[in-house]
């Protein structure tokens, strides 16, 4: 009876720690108190103007990464972002805007693609040109940004002798590869 009492104890422990990790957020608890939940992208993008100083929380795929004197640019296409504050995929955007960061980041590891979760000051705009027009670009002094891992996904298709190689059991699926049955 005590052996079941102390199992069950540790298991609830388990169960709780395990549900504090699964919580960690990308961005601190002070920025996210900050943050104006009721300031979406869309209502900044049409006048950046008005929400100068307002802190927001953003994301999105970055599109180029240039290093001015001073600071880092990094042009993002935005995002909604998910329950874990991770960008959606391009499709989902609503526009652009531009992060500036007040230190130097590599180009190479904040490349196009990668995707990012951020969060600052709103600090007007900035008008530049996109193809034959001229697009008006939010602009973010960053305070604290998250530069997401790359995920790799693998194609679901038959191997040459047992079984499916497929995310998430390339390139052996329950031993099915080798003949293991």
């Amino acid at each position: 009876m005590l052996v079941g009492r102390r199992c069950g104890v540790f298991l609830i422990l388990l169960f709780l720690l395990g549900g504090s990790w699964g919580c960690a957020h990308t961005i601190s608890s002070e920025m996210r108190r900050r943050a104006a939940r009721g300031v979406t992208f869309p209502m900044v993008l049409r006048d950046p103007d008005a929400y100068v100083g307002t802190t927001v929380i953003w994301g999105g795929i970055i599109i180029e990464t240039v290093n001015r004197p001073g600071q880092t640019e990094i042009a993002i296409l935005e995002t909604p972002l998910d329950w874990e504050e991770m960008p959606q995929d391009e499709e989902y955007t609503r526009g652009r805007f531009l992060a500036i960061i007040p230190s130097y980041l590599d180009p190479e590891v904040y490349r196009r693609g990668r995707k990012v979760t951020l969060a600052g000051e709103v600090a007007g705009k900035e008008v530049r040109p996109l193809g034959e027009t001229r697009y008006v670009y939010p602009k973010v002094r960053v305070r604290e940004m998250h530069l997401w891992r790359e995920v790799v996904r693998y194609p679901l298709y038959p191997s040459f002798w047992w079984g499916w190689y497929g995310y998430p059991y390339p390139p052996y699926y329950f031993g099915l590869h080798y003949g293991y049955w």
